[in-house]
């Protein structure tokens, strides 16, 4: 909820009773009381020259030859400056309330001329309403006067506001926050005794004014960050909830501030990058997730940007995951890229996520040392080896993963007749499978033997290989 903190600043109104000046007027003329004033300048009234410039509300654009200055930073003085006016030689007179308050000399020369002639008014001269000042300077009147005020508009800051009051930031996004200076005009608050918190301008409350604040945030720094000087919001890399808040100090020390209501949002999709097909059986879907610990409100919508003929979702799709199952391998790494929509209000953030569909394909392999096994007359009894087999994607990238269905075939080629035989395993996280090869028991002092192997991966045919058994060794060789 927003919050203006005025509860000081009601107290001081009701025991002074608004004794003092809310419409001081400054303005400057000419000595000859034939001529109107050249520069009028009023907190409640006007901007104006009477018959050389046209009349500006206050709070209004100023025309393209007005434009601001600076604040002043001398909150008990203020500074009138006037430079070539009206006519050579001249001299104006300035006034605060119909009072005479000093004499300016009028500079000939060109535009930007040094040095200009200033005169310093005392505030207490005007009166000691807390008071914000904004410098304006003009620069050729429609009549070709060349002119320069320092100055006004005279308005007390009872109140400020932050604007946008309340706002919906991406992760990693930015928000520019403003805050706003308003007084409560000549009659005071509005309806007796407003609730300060949910006090609105009304009336003839006056402003906003431009006004320096500081700025502070209550999420924590992983949700955001704000520039304590601009008012620039920063999103991080995690979703939050929280507020922003401005806090101004006025000339006589009361503190006002308020605050804006944030929601950082969005966040990058967590997931596997790649997913599986398989020739035969169906192959592990895998699951995408949003970003966690959105704010209340935040509504999900996946979509498929890139691959589609590649992939396909599982179920809905405006849930915080979505199942993708593969449907065809693709033809280059990263080839699929999945979209999530983060909605709040009408604020939309997204991520995008980059998969790429592998198709167990070829196998590499190596053949461990034989193993021999001896009678206790030192002749060969029997032998063995194991073979390890790791297995490969379209694109030679080895298949890290574990859990991959291997099945094999073997059958006798050439020599001594037996049963195919048939097997199975699972790669291992490394993308691998061993094979174990022994010869018969005891060995015939002739035995040979040539055995084709097949092997699949997800019923995929992925590797053929020879083995070759002889009366001292075995052998493994790739097949066509």
């Amino acid at each position: 909820m927003r919050k203006n903190r005025l509860s000081k600043v009601i107290g001081l109104l009701l025991v002074f009773g608004l004794v003092f000046s809310l419409t001081a007027t400054l303005y400057a003329k000419r000595p000859n009381p034939a001529e109107e004033n050249i520069v009028n300048l009023g907190q409640s009234d006007v901007l104006s020259s009477p018959g050389h410039n046209p009349y500006i509300e206050f709070g209004a654009a100023l025309p393209a030859y007005f434009y601001t200055s600076y604040t002043n930073t001398v909150p008990e003085e203020l500074t009138i400056g006037l430079r070539d006016c009206c006519i050579r030689d001249d001299v104006v007179e300035v006034y605060v309330d119909g009072s005479h308050v000093g004499t300016v000399d009028s500079r000939n020369g060109p535009w930007g001329s040094h040095p200009w002639e200033y005169i310093t008014v005392s505030l207490w001269t005007i009166g000691t309403h807390p008071l914000v000042f904004k410098n304006t300077i003009s620069g050729v009147g429609p009549s070709g006067w060349y002119y320069s005020l320092s100055a006004v508009p005279l308005i007390k800051i009872d109140y400020v506001k932050v604007f946008p009051d309340s706002a919906y930031v991406c992760v990693k996004g930015q928000q520019q926050f403003v805050v706003k200076g308003y007084g409560f005009g000549e009659n005071g608050i509005k309806d007796g005794d407003p609730d300060p918190e949910t006090y609105e301008p009304a009336g003839d409350d006056t402003g906003p004014v431009d006004i320096e604040a500081t700025w502070a945030t209550s999420v924590a720094s992983e949700v955001g960050t704000i520039n304590k000087n601009t008012g620039l919001f920063t999103a991080g890399t995690s979703p939050g909830i929280g507020t922003v808040t401005a806090t101004y100090t006025r000339a006589d020390g009361e503190v006002l501030s308020d605050d804006a209501d944030i929601a950082v949002f969005g966040g990058e999709i967590t997931g596997p990058s790649e997913l599986l097909i398989y020739c035969e059986g169906k192959a592990p879907n895998i699951h995408l997730k949003a970003a966690k610990n959105q704010p209340e409100g935040v509504t999900y919508k996946w979509e498929i940007i890139s691959g589609s003929d590649k992939i396909g979702f599982v179920g809905g799709t405006t849930g915080a995951s979505i199942t993708v199952k593969g449907i065809k391998k693709s033809a280059a790494r990263l080839d699929v890229e999945v979209k999530l929509n983060y909605m709040l209000g009408t604020k939309t953030c997204y991520d995008t996520h980059k998969l790429t569909v592998r198709k167990p394909t070829s196998l590499d392999y190596s053949v461990g040392d034989q193993i021999n096994h001896y009678h206790p007359d030192g002749s060969l009894f029997w032998y063995e080896r194991y073979v390890t087999f790791t297995l490969k994607d379209q694109f030679g990238d080895t298949l890290a993963i574990s859990g991959i269905p291997i099945e094999q075939t073997i059958t006798v080629v050439e020599g001594m007749r037996g049963r195919p035989v048939i097997g199975s395993a699972h790669t291992n996280e490394d993308g691998q499978f061993s094979d174990h090869i022994s010869s018969r028991t005891p060995i015939p002092p002739n035995y040979y033997r040539k055995t084709y192997q097949v092997i699949t991966a997800g019923g995929c045919d992925v590797g053929h290989f020879y083995h070759i058994f002889t009366a001292t060794e075995v052998t493994v060789t790739r097949a066509p």
